[in-house]
């Protein structure tokens, strides 16, 4: 289904339908506006729209009807939710809310309530595509950051070794016995001193620098 910026206006009076587009082309909104509910379910089959200003009180297919209709196609369709705001004379604010819309508004509809209500609805929009956006963002940015890199080139902590360390430390640890045994062999004997007594026990400096060994 096709995207649109367009707000739709659903209202049976024409004056008030009018009023209602004149104020949001004011505000800077694009809109479509249709005078009963059943030319709201087929213009909402055609489009997703961003907002739909929808008056509560009118012939063949009221306002409450077709809120509820647009909310089981959505679901049926795996569509995203609109935001539907009532415009009602009705106080009864229950009514609206029972049949899934979103907020209201009374009329006759102030431009100042009508901008506030946009703001409200439309900056939760930007902030859901924003957050969409930023995420999708940093998953490319790790794909390609990993893209045709070595093994080598990967954190120790993205590889699991089998047994419990990393190959690495393995090999250092192996690389480091070599040297203190080629260190062990190639070191000079020790030497015995001279003026020591042959009873005496004799003391012998470990090559391999651990402390004296007595004889």
């Amino acid at each position: 289904m096709s995207h649109t910026d367009k707000i739709l206006v659903v209202e049976d009076d024409d004056t008030l339908r009018l009023l209602t587009t004149k104020q949001l082309t004011r505000l800077g909104f694009p809109s479509d506006a249709v005078e009963d509910g059943s030319h709201a379910l087929r213009k909402t089959a055609e489009l997703t729209y961003r907002l739909i200003l929808m008056d509560v009180q009118m012939p063949q297919i009221d306002g409450i009807e077709a809120t509820i209709a647009i909310r089981q196609a959505e679901q049926a369709n795996n569509r995203e939710r609109v935001p539907i705001i009532a415009m009602t004379a009705n106080p009864d604010r229950s009514l609206c809310l029972n049949a899934d819309m979103d907020d209201f508004l009374f009329k006759p509809v102030m431009l100042p309530e009508l901008e506030q209500l946009l703001k409200k609805w439309l900056s939760k929009e930007e902030k859901s595509e924003s957050k969409v956006s930023s995420i999708g963002a940093a998953l490319q940015s790790t794909a390609a950051s990993h893209a045709g890199a070595s093994v080598e080139d990967l954190p120790m902590k993205s590889i699991k070794p089998k047994f419990g360390f990393a190959a690495s430390a393995t090999q250092t640890t192996s690389s480091e016995s070599s040297i203190d045994t080629e260190s062990s062999l190639s070191a000079p004997a020790p030497e015995i001193s001279s003026s020591a007594s042959n009873n005496e026990p004799q003391e012998i400096i470990d090559a391999s620098g651990s402390g004296p060994i007595i004889e």
